[in-house]
């Protein structure tokens, strides 16, 4: 799959392109623990302001606020949706790989693009409230932070478009 928020550089090697013209739309479930605790996460990374987080879950949520159509909150609420600088819309695994390569968490994003992964996310998405009571949410928090503290030790090693070695 590829994605337009990454560029090549000297070696063609891909690397994130962080001139996003205007922020990532991403519609999640606040009330689930997994989410909020995972958009907390994405908010903390996003140094770029590249993200635009929508609670769905809200009473004040309103789907022509945004210019949606031919849905419903029931739906929005079922799995993941994320729109595009572009205006294309992602949902469910595809949404989540896209937020984690988006944000540097490429490990687990390629965890996400896994066909397996891909199977299991309606399962994961109707069940999120339980996995949260059962302490998935703790878990995953951990191995983000943990990701993101590598991310973070990488990108301390370039400042100004330049990376020392």
């Amino acid at each position: 799959m590829r994605y337009d928020y990454f560029r090549l550089n000297r070696n063609n090697r891909r690397i994130r392109n962080m001139n996003t013209p205007q922020p990532v739309k991403v519609f999640y479930d606040a009330s689930c623990a997994i989410c909020a605790q995972e958009m907390q996460q994405f908010k903390r990374c996003d140094q770029h302001n590249q993200l635009q987080l929508i609670d769905c879950s809200s009473p004040r949520f309103s789907l022509a606020q945004y210019h949606i159509a031919n849905m419903t909150q029931t739906r929005m609420m079922s799995e993941m949706h994320v729109q595009r600088a572009d205006g294309s819309w992602l949902k469910g695994a595809a949404a989540v790989e896209f937020l984690y390569r988006l944000m540097g968490f490429t490990r687990i994003a390629n965890l996400w693009q896994r066909r397996w992964i891909q199977r299991c996310y309606p399962w994961i998405a109707n069940h999120r409230q339980w996995l949260s009571r059962i302490g998935l949410d703790k878990l995953w928090m951990m191995m983000l932070k943990r990701s993101a503290k590598r991310i973070q030790a990488r990108m301390q090693a370039c400042h100004n478009g330049q990376c020392e070695l």
